[in-house]
């Protein structure tokens, strides 16, 4: 995940034609992404974001949660399901995912 809600300047790699946004929810090894096309900054640990996958086919709501300078949690509050490409088939992810800064 590449998030800047303040500046909203980031580019997805091989994706430029979507302009700046937002962020993007991806995978290091395959270029399906979902788009962060807006975000609402509810307080300084929350945010609430639309998203739509890059067919822009599906879309939804969720919120971005800091609990610490390291670690995110995305709860889906709305809207499809976060499904990505694996080997070939759909894999549906949990309605609430744990992130970590590298």
């Amino acid at each position: 995940m590449r998030i800047n809600f303040y500046d909203q300047n980031i580019t997805i790699p091989g994706q430029e034609l979507y302009g700046e946004l937002p962020g993007f929810l991806g995978k290091r090894m395959n270029p399906f992404c979902w788009v962060i096309t807006s975000c609402k900054i509810k307080n300084e640990r929350e945010a609430e974001i639309q998203l739509i996958n890059d067919f822009g086919s599906e879309d939804l709501t969720a919120t971005l949660t800091c609990l610490n300078d390291s670690t995110y949690v995305l709860r889906q509050t709305s809207g499809s399901t976060i499904k990505v490409p694996d080997k070939g088939k759909w894999m549906k992810l949990p309605k609430q995912i744990e992130f970590r800064k590298d």
